[in-house]
């Protein structure tokens, strides 16, 4: 999908002048890295009052009249003169190439108010914040607070969040997935990633100061904060914050002479009077069929991690017992303790000062001439639970989904689970009687999400302590106090990553379905284009989640589609809108980076394609990304080998030009889950390991001009090398996505013989794969036998082949 998060890249590459011949500028908004938006009027989509009928796009009257959810393939078909098609909110008739469009009612609209002309600059909305800023810094001011942080995540420290939870993009008007905005009395502040710059830009108002993170000289919010006065309170709801990043600002700002506060209420939520009330989607069972392993089994496995997980030196009681016979009274009496069960030499927690040097390790005897001295480590915790916040983790845990947050199959919840017992926090009435007796099964009660609190400042969940992941909210650290949590990465997350071989399987089959609709919108789309008609990026996407509900097991998309043509397609994570987008031009790269949600696999592809005759500047860059793509799918690798340590593959042809993306490379992606998944991926200090479900995407983005983008979906597998260095395991990757590399943009020369044998083998793969599912498809058949065929892109109209070796 759009890109993750941009890897940590040494400054000085945020600093190399990328050119390519004819390229001035690229992956950079602005030479300024703080950037102060003044106030200005709204750039909206172009409505020519030409008399040209060769273009046009849906007019703005009736606009509800004709869903654009009711067409068909036939109703979007343009290949027969006179013939007259529905399009949208109007009907339209190509008469010898000439688009008449007639009103529902019949009368003839006139052109003059239809014709709307590309557009590169699609007008972002700017949300009014004056208001909104003032009401909150009263509330502030009565905190005491100096600063108060509004980020991007809910109280689940999700990405992707629910409408009533967007409170960062309710205070500052900026809506995209990663920012955190930052109020003072007198100012505001938004820090966002290289994938946003252009985007925030346009949609904040002149109340805001906009802080490019990953640009030379400007800190993350977190480090810029610790530069502020001396005594300054800084707000935030703890629900909002991880515990890692919390402990480790609030010890930053105790050493600059400031503190933390944490407000009882949100302050934004005070004051946002039409906020969206809470999804009450309801939760259902995910069939096994489709994970592959019952809920049981997940618990039973979690449990085991929890009996096992290693204790801590301030959880033992070391004990000096001399061996011999005891009364029968003695032992009567005896306190009974429970020994760590098989703790192995090496993780025998170092004894503390209090000890004796003369003490042994654990369970060791010392041997004089008279005795024989034993050392016994006894627990003085009984038993470790978890507590659960990750909303994707408790899904997958309990094989359940819901629908309370966009494009992801999840429910607002919370979970605990202790070695016999388990308790989930929702609302109850999302849960049929069904599911009630489902998770009765699995021995796991139910209680108010809004109980959790007490739950955990009561202790009600009993004795032991409880391990929390590092992403934790601050809140739970809150409630359950220092010396009754323990801080560990999360077992569920890290299971969760390894896809056993039903899931593997599943994603095959969701991709192959997914692959027959790109191909068949593919090929629409190119016919319309070629047809001259006018097609916008809105409505290019609506039109391909068409295609994708007819495939089987459809459940929704997995992310907000990314359509984008020419200058629009240089926003990482920029997504039309039914009233602000762009016509698609024939004479620039188009984007399109999206994916559907079926119950068997997510997921997620990108590939930019052109319908007219691309310069040199565009099929340079597409070269490089497509060699950095292939790059990383080619690549074999020792076990142990992380995703960071990778990551350079896919940039190393753009680095040799002086040319770099700053979003991530890849990421992970769950089954029917979220799009976004961890703990590994490319940039990431995590080893890959077989089972691993990895995106691959490099990009290229000049500002103002166009974006290039190759995404396909991996996982990780075991390879058979010709030698066994060392008795290594060498691992590499399978590719999911089944979804042709349109060759227009390629540049040949620029490919070496095992680039192009790998391209020529991906293209041909496609075709053989596909074929047999578009036999009801003429026009899809012919589309992918094309595209499986190198044509040059200097070549006449006809084509002309060229020999791939």
């Amino acid at each position: 999908m759009a890109p993750p998060p941009p890897p940590q890249i040494p400054a000085a590459l945020a600093n190399i002048a990328c050119q390519l011949p004819g390229i001035k500028r690229s992956n950079t908004t602005s030479s300024k890295t703080t950037t102060r938006t003044k106030s200005s009027s709204v750039s909206r989509p172009t409505f020519s009052t030409q008399n040209s009928t060769s273009t046009y796009a849906s007019h703005n009257t009736s606009l509800d009249k004709v869903s654009f959810d009711s067409m068909t393939d036939d109703s979007m078909s343009y290949t027969a003169p006179a013939q007259t098609k529905q399009w949208g909110w109007a009907k339209a008739t190509n008469i010898n190439g000439v688009i008449h469009l007639t009103g529902l009612d019949g009368a003839q609209i006139s052109q003059e108010k239809l014709v709307r002309q590309p557009s590169t600059d699609l007008g972002f909305r700017r949300a009014e914040t004056g208001q909104r800023l003032a009401e909150l810094r009263r509330l502030m001011k009565a905190e005491k607070i100096d600063y108060y942080i509004i980020p991007s995540e809910d109280a689940h420290q999700s990405e992707y969040v629910a409408a009533s939870d967007k409170r960062r993009e309710y205070i500052s008007g900026f809506s995209g997935s990663s920012g955190t905005a930052i109020v003072s009395l007198n100012n505001a502040y938004l820090f966002t990633d290289s994938r946003y710059y252009i985007q925030a830009e346009r949609e904040i108002d002149s109340n805001w100061t906009l802080f490019k993170v990953g640009m030379p000289d400007v800190k993350p919010w977190n480090e810029w904060l610790l530069n502020r006065q001396r005594n300054s309170a800084i707000g935030i709801d703890s629900r909002l914050i991880a515990h890692d990043t919390a402990t480790a600002l609030t010890a930053a700002l105790k050493l600059k002479g400031m503190r933390m506060a944490y407000p009882q209420r949100n302050l934004v939520d005070q004051i946002w009077k039409d906020r969206p009330s809470k999804s009450a989607a309801p939760i259902y069972m995910h069939d096994e069929r489709y994970t592959g392993e019952h809920a049981l089994s997940k618990l039973r496995k979690l449990r085991n991690w929890l009996r096992e997980y290693p204790v801590p030196a301030a959880d033992l009681k070391y004990t000096t017992v001399t061996p011999r016979v005891a009364s029968p009274a003695a032992q009567q009496h005896r306190p009974v303790s429970k020994p760590l069960p098989d703790l192995p030499p090496s993780r025998a927690p170092s004894r503390q000062n209090s000890r004796s040097d003369s003490v042994k390790p654990l369970s060791r005897q010392n041997s004089s001439a008279s005795t024989q001295v034993k050392e016994t480590a006894v627990r003085l915790i009984p038993h470790y639970s978890t507590f659960i916040s990750s909303l994707s983790a408790i899904a997958w845990l309990l094989n359940l989904r819901g629908g309370d947050v966009p494009h992801n199959p999840l429910f607002h919840s919370y979970l605990w689970v202790g070695v016999d017992k388990a308790t989930l926090f929702v609302d109850a009435r999302k849960l049929s009687p069904a599911v009630k007796d489902y998770l009765r099964d699995l021995k796991v009660s139910i209680k108010e999400v809004s109980e959790v609190w007490g739950y955990l400042r009561k202790k009600e969940f009993g004795s032991g302590k409880v391990i929390i992941p590092p992403k934790t909210p601050y809140a739970v650290s809150l409630m359950l106090t220092y010396a009754n949590y323990i801080i560990a990465p999360s077992y569920v997350d890290a299971a969760k990553a390894i896809k056993n071989e039903t899931e593997i399987q599943g994603f095959k089959n969701a991709y192959m379905r997914d692959g027959v609709a790109m191909t068949k919108w593919f090929a629409w789309l190119e016919e319309q284009l070629r047809a001259g008609n006018s097609i916008t990026e809105w409505e290019a996407g609506e039109m391909l989640t068409q295609f994708r509900k007819q495939g089987d097991l459809f459940m929704g998309l997995a992310y907000e589609n990314i359509s984008a043509t020419g200058a629009n397609a240089a926003l990482p994570h920029y997504s039309p809108t039914k009233g602000l987008s762009s016509t698609i031009d024939i004479h620039t790269p188009y984007l399109n980076d999206s994916g559907g949600q079926y119950k068997d696999g997510t997921c997620d592809t990108t590939r930019t394609v052109h319908f007219g005759h691309p310069s040199d500047e565009q099929c340079e860059a597409f070269t490089l990304v497509l060699k950095g793509h292939i790059a990383i799918d080619s690549a074999i690798f020792p076990q142990g080998t992380t995703g960071k340590q990778l990551d350079v593959l896919a940039r190393h042809a753009l680095w040799k030009d002086g040319l770099n993306y700053l979003h991530g490379t890849g990421h992970g992606f769950g089954s029917f889950l979220s799009v976004h998944e961890g703990p590994h991926g490319f940039g990431i200090d995590v080893p890959l390991e077989p089972g691993h479900v990895i995106t691959n995407e490099p990009g290229f983005y000049k500002e103002g001009s166009f974006g290039v983008r190759i995404e396909s979906a991996l996982v990780v597998t075991k390879v058979e090398t010709k030698g066994q260095f060392g008795g290594d395991i060498w691992l590499g990757f399978d590719r999911f996505t089944c979804v042709p590399i349109q060759t227009r943009m390629v540049k040949m020369e620029m490919l070496t013989k095992e680039e192009r044998r790998w391209l020529k083998e991906h293209n041909r793969k496609c075709r053989d794969m596909l074929a047999p599912y578009l036999e009801d498809d003429r026009r899809a058949l012919r589309w992918i036998r094309r595209e499986s065929t190198r044509t040059s892109p200097t070549a006449t109209p006809a084509g002309v082949t060229v020999d791939w070796d």
